[in-house]
């Protein structure tokens, strides 16, 4: 790998289509169709026409892929900046990075998780929405004090569902140091750990930072793989990469937790930000370096997890209005469209009062401890 690896802001673009993907699957899942209150759990030939539609939307906006594309980034990101540090693998190195990482999810998370608690207490969920068994299992939730301490300390993730990917995130990024005592080693060697951890992954994927540890490893030594296949074209592995990725959710439709979709998405994943960092020229990857998307990706982790937050008020608001009542396919597409504007508008608030502050005190704190 690299010693020096720069700033990529399409890589950040990508991070906040990510989360986009995310949010869409989340919003367009609200109400239900046709009668059909989980009609994303049917096998694509049983699904009605309007399943069918929304199906093939979240072929391009697969939830599941921009998870594990968030922890195929992490790993890339992370190890490339530890990797580049002085002194970065030294005792007080590994301590400042794993200071920073706390500050970086920690004080965020929480804060999004008292706005949810709170909103969930001032606004009591209310049967005969036509809400969708999704919406229903969100927000009917009973909170107690006890709750909300294991929700904070993410031992549950009950109260902001999109949470459980941040104790994944806090072990994968426990293990980078661990991971690049490897980073020396011939390609060969490192498929074998990659082997190792995606064996381990399937033994336990009950286990979800367990699961999920090899996607960490596999961002490490991307570059690698990059360079050992002689990658050279980014628009094939672009579009092959999203090809990857809507078979993989078209399978998910007969069965959403087989292991081979988390092992697709890994793979797209791989094709995707390989394709990014080759550096094309061509217009569809200016895409990423877009205005909005580069915003969105800046607040990306603001973003994904003050969505869920943000849509309660916004569904119950647009339910009492009558929406609830009136097509399906509209009323999701309309609260897709709310919900989403206001989390992109909300999620800056707390990227700059809160993320943003916290991501400099833990540079400031990390930078007293290697002074001492």
């Amino acid at each position: 790998m690299q010693k020096n690896t720069r700033f990529i802001p399409e890589l950040e673009g990508l991070r906040g289509i990510a989360a986009l993907a995310v949010a869409v699957c989340h919003h367009i899942a609200t109400y239900c169709l046709s009668g059909d209150c989980a009609y994303w759990m049917q096998p694509f030939p049983k699904e009605g026409w309007d399943g069918k539609l929304f199906t093939i939307i979240t072929m391009f906006f697969n939830a599941n892929l921009a998870v594990v594309l968030f922890f195929v980034l992490s790993g890339f990101v992370l190890s490339a900046s530890l990797a580049s540090s002085q002194g970065a693998m030294g005792a007080r190195g590994i301590a400042g990075y794993y200071v920073k990482r706390v500050f970086r999810i920690y004080p965020a998370h929480l804060v999004a998780l008292i706005a949810m608690t709170a909103l969930l207490l001032a606004i009591p969920f209310a049967q005969g929405g036509n809400y969708s068994d999704f919406f229903t299992s969100v927000y009917s939730i009973k909170i107690s004090a006890w709750s909300f301490i294991k929700n904070a300390a993410l031992y549950n993730t009950t109260i902001n569902p999109v949470t459980w990917t941040l104790p994944v995130e806090i072990i994968g990024s426990f293990f980078i140091p661990l991971f690049l005592l490897s980073n020396r080693w011939q390609l060969p060697g490192k498929l074998v750990v990659l082997a190792v951890l995606i064996a381990i992954s399937w033994r336990f994927q009950q286990v979800l930072p367990v699961k999920y540890l090899f996607c960490f490893y596999l961002g490490m030594i991307l570059k690698d793989i990059m360079a050992a296949l002689q990658l050279q074209r980014s628009l094939p592995l672009l579009y092959g990469g999203l090809a990857v990725s809507a078979f993989s959710r078209l399978l998910s439709t007969w069965d959403s937790g087989a292991y081979i979709n988390d092992l697709l998405c890994a793979l797209a994943s791989v094709m995707i930000i390989s394709a990014i960092l080759l550096k094309s020229n061509d217009v569809i990857f200016k895409f990423f370096d877009n205005g909005i998307i580069k915003k969105l990706g800046q607040r990306s982790y603001s973003f994904y997890i003050i969505h869920l937050s943000i849509m309660s008020p916004i569904v119950v608001l647009l339910t009492r209005m009558g929406l609830g009542g009136i097509n399906g396919v509209v009323a999701n597409l309309v609260v897709t469209v709310v919900g989403i504007t206001c989390s992109y508008y909300i999620s800056g608030l707390l990227f700059t009062y809160v993320e943003k502050p916290f991501i400099k005190l833990g540079k400031a704190f990390t930078g007293r401890l290697s002074i001492g």
